[in-house]
Order: structure tokens, then C-alpha cells, then sequence
């Protein structure tokens, strides 16, 4: 017994000083996206030093005032005037220590305020290319015509740099447009 007793702690201990390599810190998932709707995707075009490439139909519309808003990106109208869209900000942070999920849960909260029965998702980790994002899904009704809408907003800390991508559409438009906007978001990358 006494044997079968050294004989397992010298297994234990032979087995706890072997070298497992170097201990790898838990990376985030890579989103994609698809490519089968990318190889209808137009060139990249540039924005604040990062580049995205669109969809086909997706024209650029912009602030409609003189204050600093998201630029955004608008697919083709459909018969009821809907249209899906993707909004990219690219801010100073001013100082702010915030990561990436704390920034989601700050700005869903603007989301949030123009809808009704707004359902959201918890905040996911993940990657767009080499950056670090947080992202989370919502659904709700449009507060102005009370269609139901979705939408997934995408958030980064990258050095001094708020970076948030916002991708929204009608809840059951019918076409791929919506995924078209997802496919778009996730090839935004620094040049």
C-alpha cells in the first residue's frame, strides 16, 4: 500500500514538473464575413484611417447637421421606403478607461432610448480582422413609425480611438440586405 502511495505522488509530481509550454492567454473568436455575399461587394473605400468594403447599392449618407456625427452607409430603398444601414463613428476617447464591453453597454442605451419593446443581447467579445471588439443585438420597435427593427452594435478601444459600428434593419424586410450590412461591418479594418 505504502508503495502504490509513493509511487502515485511520484507520478503526480513527475507529471506537474514536465514543461506544457508557455501558458496561452484565451483569445476572442473571429467574426467573419460571409463570403459568398463578399464576392458581390464592392472596392474598399477609406474612412478615418481604417477601411470597410460595402455592398452593392449602399450609397453614402452623411450628418445633416454641423455636429460630429457617424457617417453612414444606406442600401437600396425597398417599395415601403425601408432600407438597412450601417453607421460608423470614429472619436477621440477623452480620456475615458473604458474597454470595449463597457463601451457596448454605454451606447446601446442611446439605441435603446428610440425604441420601444427593446430586447438586447448580452455583450459578446470578439475580433474584426486584428481589432478587438465587443459587440451586442438588439431588437425593438422604431419609436417614430413603430416598425419592428434589429440591429447589432459593434464597439472598440483601439489606442486613443472610440470605434463603433452600428448595422440596423426593418425585423423581417425579406431580402438579404441585413446581412449584407453584417458581412460590410465585418470588413472594417485599420489601413
Amino acid at each position: 500500500m505504502r508503495f502504490q502511495f509513493v509511487l502515485l505522488v511520484s507520478l503526480f509530481m513527475l507529471l506537474g514538473c514536465q514543461d506544457h509550454g508557455p501558458v496561452r492567454k484565451q483569445t476572442s473568436k473571429t467574426w467573419e464575413p460571409d463570403a459568398t455575399l463578399l464576392s458581390q461587394f464592392q472596392s474598399r473605400s477609406s474612412y478615418e484611417g481604417y477601411s470597410i468594403q460595402l455592398p452593392p447599392d449602399f450609397k453614402k449618407f452623411g450628418p445633416t447637421s454641423n455636429v460630429k456625427q457617424p457617417d453612414g452607409f444606406k442600401g437600396k430603398s425597398r417599395s415601403d421606403g425601408t432600407a438597412a444601414s450601417i453607421t460608423i463613428s470614429v472619436d477621440k476617447n477623452r480620456g475615458d478607461k473604458i474597454s470595449a464591453s463597457a463601451l457596448v453597454v454605454k451606447f446601446i442605451k442611446g439605441i435603446e432610448r428610440r425604441r420601444s419593446n427593446f430586447v438586447e443581447s448580452p455583450p459578446e467579445k470578439g475580433r474584426i480582422g486584428s481589432t478587438d471588439f465587443a459587440l451586442k443585438k438588439w431588437t425593438g420597435n422604431e419609436s417614430r413609425t413603430g416598425l419592428p427593427v434589429k440591429g447589432s452594435l459593434y464597439c472598440a478601444v483601439v489606442g486613443d480611438q472610440l470605434v463603433t459600428i452600428g448595422v440596423q434593419d426593418v425585423a423581417d424586410a425579406g431580402d438579404d440586405q441585413f446581412a449584407m450590412a453584417i458581412a460590410a461591418a465585418l470588413t472594417f479594418v485599420p489601413e
